[in-house]
């Protein structure tokens, strides 16, 4: 006669090696793309699913200690839970709406993931940092680093200011300038900086100071 019960545990340890070598995976993308991780909704769940796996199994074995002999509905209703837990690396990305917080000085900012914002420091005392944008229409294209361009907002510049806003190095063109009390950059492929310097600095600019939150 079949067991339910042998058809559960095969389940379990076949869904706890699954999630495993799902959250393996999940940890090293992190590491790599740590801002798509966290503007995925769902990413806590798909990198945690083996410890709910293994957290499940237990609470059944205790069950069944207590319990014991428990009726096939109950492995039956099991499997099912560990079926559903397997499916999570399945679930679709959904837009979590991470921003990533910074300052400058007192000065507090929120970037939103799409960005890859950067550089910065997530408490007072912050110096500069930095996102990821494609010109000339600053649009977001998170993860494509050879169509977009740096764009850093500081307090002071990297270097001694010199007269020329932009500079051309090995191929790579640094325009940096200052605006109020900030101080502004763009770096990237000489290509991809816009020929009309004065619109990109402003519009630069006025991108960095969006993501200025209030102060109350």
């Amino acid at each position: 006669m079949f067991k339910f019960s042998v058809l559960f545990w095969i389940s379990f340890f076949a869904a706890l090696v699954w999630c495993a070598s799902v959250s393996v995976g999940v940890s090293v993308s992190q590491s790599y793309h740590p801002m798509a991780a966290k503007g995925d909704l769902f990413n806590p769940l798909r990198q945690w699913a083996v410890a709910l796996v293994f957290l499940f199994g237990v609470g059944m074995y205790v069950f069944w200690t207590t319990r014991r002999p428990l009726a096939s509905r109950v492995y039956q209703i099991g499997t099912v839970v560990l079926v559903l837990i397997s499916l999570t690396p399945f679930l679709p990305r959904i837009d979590s709406g991470y921003t990533q917080t910074y300052y400058l000085d007192e000065q507090r900012y929120e970037i939103p993931w799409q960005y890859s914002p950067s550089g910065g420091q997530d408490e007072s005392g912050g110096e500069r940092f930095r996102a990821r944008v494609s010109l000339p229409d600053l649009s977001l294209r998170y993860g494509s680093l050879s169509q977009t361009v740096t764009v850093t907002k500081a307090l002071e510049f990297r270097d001694e200011p010199r007269d020329e806003v932009c500079t051309v190095a090995g191929g790579s063109t640094r325009c940096e300038w200052q605006r109020g009390e900030y101080v502004y950059a763009v770096i990237g492929d000489a290509e991809l900086i816009s020929e009309d310097i004065t619109e990109m600095m402003a519009s630069v600019a006025d991108l960095l100071d969006g993501f200025v939150v209030p102060r109350r």
